[in-house]
Formats: C-alpha cells, structure tokens, sequence
C-alpha cells in the first residue's frame, strides 16, 4: 500500500480495555506513513488531563474506536466532544454497534471486531481526503495575540513546548526580517539600540525577543530553517507610489537588523537554510514550526509593529500554510538568478548589496 502524502499525526481514542486493538490500529496506521498518537499511561479514572487535550489539538486526525466497552468510557465520549469542537477530521471505527449520542451524527467505518479487514477500510484515500476536507481556515481554531509582546511570548511558549516534547522542528517564516534578525544579547547591549533606533523597546520585551530568537534558533540549527524575506515595504495606501520599494524601518535599525541577519546566514549550513528574497510585496508575517503550529499578521508593513497575530495549530490548517509557503518559496528559488549559488549564498549576497547600498559602501 502507497504511503499517505504527509505523515499525519493520528490521536486515536480508545477505552484503556480495548488497548491491544489500539495497539494493533497503532502498528497498521505506522505502516502508512503516519504517526500514531495515544496514551497507554492513562489509568481508566484519570481525568480528561491538559495533556490529553494538547495531543488531540495537534492531531490531523482524529480516530476513535468504538466497542461495547468505549459505550460506558466517558474519556471516549469527552475527548471525541473535544475533538468535534475543535473542527478536527473525526472518523470512529465502530467494531460493534454505533454508540448512542454524538458518534451516531458522524458517518463510522464498519470494521471486524479483530480488525482483520483495517486495510480495506481505513485507506491511504480516505485519511488523505480526511485532512484535505478540512483545510479550510473557517474551520479551524484560533488564538489571537493582540500585542507585539503578546505575539512574543506566545510564540516562545509553543517554541519551547514543542522543543521539549517533540524535539527540535523545522522554522519557517515568511516577514520583512525574521526571528534571526534580533540580537541574541542581554536587554542593556548595544545591538538593541542601533536595531531599535528612536522605538527603544523595555527590557523585559526585549528579553522576551532574545527569547525568541534563541528557541527559533535551536529548531533551526538541528531541524533547518526556510525564510522568505522583504525588507521593503511599498507605497502606503491612498498615497502616490513610490518609483522603488523603501526600507520598512529607519535607515540604521535596517542597516542593524540586516546584518544581524545577515551573520546568522553565515553559520548556517546549505543544508539547513532556504532563503528566497523579494522586494515589497509581503504584507504581514506568517511564522510556522514544524507543521504543529501557524502564526500569522495580515498587517501593512507601512503601519508599523504587528497586531492581531492569530495563532493555530488546528493541524490540517497549518499543514495547508506549510504546503502553500514551501510551493512560494520554491518559486522564488527557481526564478532568483543565483549564478551557481545555494539559496542561502545568494541572500547573503543580496543582504550585502542592500547593506552597501545604503550606508554609501
């Protein structure tokens, strides 16, 4: 059997009884290309834990067997509830009659009481036409972060998270700069103030960013990074256009934030760092780590710092920003006349050429 397209992370449901028809729905699942997701430490009266809800939040899919035994589990029945409220794919495996209550408004596969038939049933089709069914962004879930210092420590939250519970992920980001444009220096060093100019920021914002910037480093340097950068910003809306794009910022904080950039590229390996660079025609910021968690600001650059960065990790949704960013990004590769280049040796190259270019090198 041909692999999903993607490897899905699967929160099966089960009551702790039926464990070796979780286990055996596990093994089947592992072979396509998926990664099974369920708790064989939680005891029968455990409560409905924080823990439980993270890993259904992140599911692409979630699964739920359903038996005689799963009939009288109220952990079943909350966690498919839970699951139904977030907008996640829900498909239960009835291997017994259909439980009464919210499974039966769900369309269930019929499956053997042995699960001898699994393959024939759960297809690599339906899991993908699942998740496909689901991509779109009205569907999912969101947090919004109304604040730049909000967005930070948000961001920081899911970095850390994420690092300590599923190692180290891939970054991408799609903004003027980047995560790797802010010093990794205590909150009094110099390098602030020349990237902040006359917005100087408090210490414990700017002790929140170096945060940032220091998680976003770690998952790059183990999982490699994508950026597609702007530093330039068009002309504001209702005013004449500009004949070029200009720099977001004041003249010295870009000069700054640049080649704070710019040294990050540097010690980075090829094989890490995809960079595509275009010159006024990004209007926000998108963030994505791994394919876990999406953050994003639709925000004219001309109208400053950042707010309303919504936040998901409906996983379907953000798999759609993952797929769409990699097929821009590509794009971009491909049309950049990197004249035997890697991707990341031509931005560094370009970064240079906007550093001289404004400061009269």
């Amino acid at each position: 059997m041909s692999p999903c397209r993607h490897p899905y992370r699967i929160f099966i449901s089960y009551s702790h009884v039926d464990l070796a028809l979780a286990e055996r729905l596990q093994t089947y699942l592992a072979a396509i290309n998926t990664i099974p997701v369920l708790d064989k430490d939680i005891s029968g009266g455990m409560r409905f834990s924080e823990e439980i809800r993270r890993k259904i939040s992140y599911a692409h899919v979630f699964l739920s067997i359903l038996t005689r035994h799963s009939k009288t589990s109220p952990w079943v029945h909350q966690e498919l509830g839970y699951a139904m409220g977030l907008g996640l794919p829900v498909l239960p495996l009835a291997l017994d009659e259909l439980p009464a209550g919210m499974a039966q408004e769900i369309q269930a596969l019929r499956i053997t009481p042995d699960m001898q038939d699994l393959g024939q049933h759960l297809t690599v089709k339906i899991l993908d036409g699942l998740v496909e069914s689901t991509q779109d962004a009205h569907k999912a879930m969101f947090e919004c972060a109304d604040q730049l210092h909000e967005r930070t420590r948000m961001l920081v939250g899911y970095a850390k998270h994420l690092l300590q519970s599923v190692g180290p992920c891939r970054i991408r980001q799609r903004m003027a700069f980047s995560s790797f444009s802010l010093p990794d220096r205590n909150a009094k060093h110099p390098d602030w103030d020349l990237r902040e100019g006359t917005d100087r920021r408090p210490d414990e914002v700017r002790r929140d960013l170096r945060l940032e910037r220091s998680l976003m480093e770690q998952h790059a340097r183990e999982a490699g990074c994508d950026l597609i950068l702007d530093p330039y910003v068009g002309a504001e809306e209702g005013k004449p256009p500009l004949s070029e794009p200009r720099l977001k910022h004041e003249l010295g904080p870009s000069i700054k934030r640049l080649q704070i950039l710019k040294e990050f590229m540097e010690h980075m390996p090829d094989d890490k760092l995809r960079v595509g660079i275009c010159r006024g025609k990004i209007d926000g910021s998108l963030s994505l780590i791994g394919d876990w968690v999406s953050a994003e600001a639709v925000v004219p650059h001309y109208k400053g710092g950042y707010k309303q960065t919504i936040f998901t990790r409906h996983a379907p949704t953000v798999l759609a920003k993952v797929e769409e960013f990699d097929r821009d990004l590509e794009e971009l590769i491909d049309e950049a006349e990197t004249k035997g280049l890697s991707s990341r040796q031509a931005a560094i190259r370009t970064l240079e050429g906007i550093i001289n270019e404004h400061s009269g090198a």
